[in-house]
């Protein structure tokens, strides 16, 4: 039984040395629970331009996301 079949999770994340393996984690992720993990591999400027206004304008377009961890204290100050 995969309990999240039809969902889709879509994660931001930079464009790293690990990026190509997040693919690939999506890819099992799907095999056990259903859910598609779609991975967007973007550049340091625009992923922290996507993931500011995706939470400003709270349209959620990502569910997952990697972030600087300078990041992490801006984000949760601006809540």
């Amino acid at each position: 039984m995969k309990p999240y079949a039809d969902k889709v999770l879509r994660l931001a994340s930079m464009a790293d040395q690990y990026a190509g393996y997040l693919k690939e984690l999506g890819k099992k992720w799907e095999e056990v629970s259903g859910a598609k993990v779609e991975v967007d591999i973007l550049g340091y400027v625009e992923l922290y331009q996507k993931l500011t206004q995706d939470y400003a304008t709270h349209t959620k377009q990502y569910a997952l996301a990697t972030v600087d961890i300078v990041w992490s204290g801006e984000f949760a100050v601006k809540g």
